[in-house]
C-alpha cells in the first residue's frame, strides 16, 4: 500500500540517517523521501525511495513493531539506488 509521507516515516528516515548513510555509503545532510509503502504484519513494515541533498537516491526498509511490545523500530535495510527488484506498485 502506498503510504503518506507522514510524521512517522519522516522520523523513521530522520532517526536512521546516519545508519542510511552507512549502508549506502553517502554522507548526506538530509534524505527527502520520494516514495513510501507500507504493509501491515505483526507490526508495520515501511519501504521508501530517498534522494539525498546532493542528489543521490537510495532504498530504505524499516519495521515498526507494534506498541506493545515496547521495540525500537529498526532499519532492516538501506542501498544506493531506487532498487527495481524492490520497487513496489
Amino acid at each position: 500500500v502506498i503510504a503518506a509521507v507522514d510524521a512517522t516515516v519522516q522520523d523513521l528516515v530522520s532517526g536512521h540517517k546516519a545508519a542510511i548513510n552507512a549502508q549506502t555509503h553517502v554522507n548526506a545532510a538530509n534524505w527527502k523521501i520520494d516514495k513510501a509503502w507500507s504493509q501491515v504484519v505483526a507490526g508495520t513494515n515501511y519501504f521508501v525511495h530517498l534522494t539525498s541533498n546532493d542528489g543521490k537516491h537510495a532504498s530504505a526498509s524499516f519495521y515498526v513493531p507494534l506498541p506493545h511490545t515496547n521495540a525500537p523500530a529498526e532499519l532492516k535495510f538501506a542501498e544506493a539506488g531506487h532498487t527495481g527488484a524492490r520497487n513496489q506498485k
